[in-house]
């Protein structure tokens, strides 16, 4: 296979699957190749670099011909599953993965951070798409209250309050410093502090449902770490991560 795919290095789902792929046969481990190992320019030229951004792009060398996202990896797994293949591509499913892929692709950065100001030559960072955010935040907050009250069986009002000012405070600071920008960075704000809150919530609600202590404390110290990178990577002040603490300790 005269092929090569690349993959967003700081997405771990990329990884993943894309392992997976070569795993499954589908990829010789050769063709497989992250955007931080890519310096040959005319290689780049080649890929649209909008797209590229957003659906990992399978590259045929020897015709120049590109497939991206779902498309590609339907490619891939037609060489050992030809009919799964054109099954999906023949139904609704495979309007309804690019739709998932989509989704996905779009808030990777919020799901997992990355450092931002990327010095590579090849650059995957999603451009900001307010539809698949403002989703995403609905589906994590709900996803939160329903998660919360089914290990709690109440909500903290303080906590919420304090919460609000934290929300609050944040946005005020994005908005002074990112004037054209402050929505996209408030929606990123907003889904970063939602996934600190999950990623450490998740853990508690282990320790709560063992009776483990220990992870409830854990989890609480995951979530304020968690919320501590994500400032930095959207290169917020430390100093906001203090209302947070309160808000996570008067929570449970």
């Amino acid at each position: 296979m005269n092929k090569v795919l690349i993959y967003d290095t700081d997405c771990p789902l990329c990884r993943v699957y894309t392992k997976g792929l070569v795993a499954a046969g589908a990829l010789p481990n050769e063709a497989l190749r992250s955007n931080t190992d890519i310096t040959d320019s005319q290689l780049i030229s080649q890929l649209d670099p909008v797209r590229s951004k957003h659906e990992i792009p399978l590259l045929d060398l020897e015709t120049g011909e590109t497939q991206y996202g779902v498309d590609a990896i339907l490619t891939l797994l037609g060489t050992s599953w030809p009919r799964f293949s054109r099954f999906v591509r023949e139904t609704v499913l495979f309007d309804v993965a690019r739709k998932c892929y989509a989704f996905i692709s779009y808030n990777r950065r919020i799901i997992v951070p990355a450092p931002p100001q990327r010095w590579h030559l090849m650059d995957l960072t999603p451009d900001f798409n307010a539809t698949y955010r403002v989703i995403f935040l609905v589906l994590l907050y709900a996803a939160l209250l329903v998660s919360h009250l089914a290990a709690v069986g109440h909500i903290n009002w303080l906590a919420v309050g304090i919460m609000a000012v934290q929300f609050g405070a944040a946005s005020g600071y994005i908005v002074r410093h990112s004037t054209q920008t402050a929505l996209a960075n408030s929606l990123d704000y907003a889904g970063h502090l939602g996934m600190s809150i999950l990623i450490g919530g998740v853990i508690k609600s282990v320790g709560m449902a063992l009776g483990l202590p220990a992870l409830l404390m854990l989890g609480t110290a995951v979530m304020i770490w968690q919320h501590g990178i994500r400032l930095r990577v959207m290169n917020l002040p430390d100093y906001l991560n203090l209302p947070f603490i309160a808000a996570v300790l008067l929570a449970y």
